[in-house]
């Protein structure tokens, strides 16, 4: 059955408080850029509100999937594929918000510091960037403290499937406020914080909305 009503994402797809936070700011002409797309979810409901949206993901699969998506829903994204990072480096600048959803987790907490930086340097005065974290206070963080190899601090070697195989990649946490802190000290003001899965059936995770001031 179709996936799509014309309200926009039917089911568990879309973050309801995220859309609540950013449609009344949204204006002709703004853009977004969604980093680790994947099917684009995220901003589907955002892109029907008049936001133009360019997503990035490295996935091959995900790339020809959320096509079929589009296609389906009538929706015009451009969506490259392409790291994120790499893509954030040479085009990411001017967008009025920055989607960046489970694109930190799999860093080890230093390198994850620093492409929060690489986030902010890329925002212009005013734009919005939206980012999540898995959370220190999360079960999966004392399942992993128990069973899995700290390579930094509170950054582990897990067994994870996001790329569409189950392998050994790093996952780090963030103890409650850190990210917020970061995000503070890199010039931006916290303007939504969120505790919880950005889905019901997902872990516990920071999830913040920062603008560059």
């Amino acid at each position: 059955g179709r996936r799509f009503t014309d309200n926009g994402w039917c089911g568990s797809w879309g973050n309801p408080e995220i859309y609540k936070f950013f449609l009344p700011r949204i204006k002709p002409g703004h853009r977004m850029l969604d980093l680790g797309y994947g099917l684009g979810r995220n901003s589907h409901r955002l892109s029907m509100a008049g936001v133009c949206v360019v997503g990035v993901d490295n996935s091959s699969d995900n790339f020809s999937n959320s096509l079929e998506i589009r296609n389906e829903a009538g929706i015009n994204h451009s969506v490259v594929l392409s790291d994120g990072w790499e893509y954030l480096a040479s085009h990411g600048r001017g967008f009025d918000y920055i989607f960046a959803i489970d694109l930190v987790l799999h860093l080890g907490k230093g390198i994850a510091i620093q492409k929060l930086e690489d986030l902010v340097s890329s925002m212009k005065r005013g734009a919005f960037l939206y980012v999540n974290v898995p959370s220190t206070l999360a079960p999966e963080y004392d399942f992993a403290k128990m069973c899995f190899p700290e390579v930094e601090s509170d950054t582990f070697e897990m067994e994870c499937g996001c790329s569409g195989s189950i392998k050994l990649e790093p996952v780090c946490f963030f103890k409650p406020f850190e990210l917020e802190s970061h995000l503070t000290r890199l010039g931006t003001k916290i303007r939504y914080i969120k505790l919880g899965g950005d889905y019901d059936d997902q872990p516990i995770k920071s999830c913040v909305i920062t603008e560059k001031i």
